[in-house]
């Protein structure tokens, strides 16, 4: 995590993050937004598992990935190889809400920790989609 922290996208997703977590209370009803997370925590699961598979396979495809000379160009990039540790930090926060998902059932004082671990992770996988989006995007031009 600390060599991401040196890319700026990562920052202003976790800024982002804590603002989104800072201004929910202010948005809605903090307990409310609770028990909603503790009602739905094996929807949340399920979700998270399913989009850590997602995850994983865009992962494969970003390694498998054709060349041309447009891509050979970006992976001598000393910050291509900080693509991957992107990927695999968020598979890992998808990974840390499913399991905190599955305990907040049995902690329910952890439903504020999921509600941040679930808007970080939808940040981070957009950005994921987005590094995704871009390379094909490269490939195709």
């Amino acid at each position: 995590m600390f060599k991401l922290w040196k890319v700026k996208e990562f920052r202003m997703d976790v800024l982002l993050t804590i603002l989104i977590f800072v201004m929910l209370p202010f948005l809605g009803n903090m307990a409310q937004i609770s028990a909603w997370v503790r009602e739905k925590d094996d929807v949340l699961t399920s979700v998270s598992v399913t989009l850590l598979g997602f995850l994983i396979t865009s992962l494969v495809i970003l390694l498998t990935f054709p060349e041309n000379h447009r891509i050979k160009f970006i992976k001598k990039h000393p910050t291509y190889p900080k693509i991957y540790d992107y990927f695999l930090f968020t598979i890992i926060l998808l990974l840390i809400l499913a399991i905190a998902s599955l305990v907040v059932s049995l902690v329910p004082q952890l439903s504020a920790l999921v509600v941040l671990l679930l808007v970080w992770s939808l940040i981070s996988l957009l950005r994921c989609v987005w590094i995704l989006k871009k390379m094909i995007e490269l490939y195709f031009q």
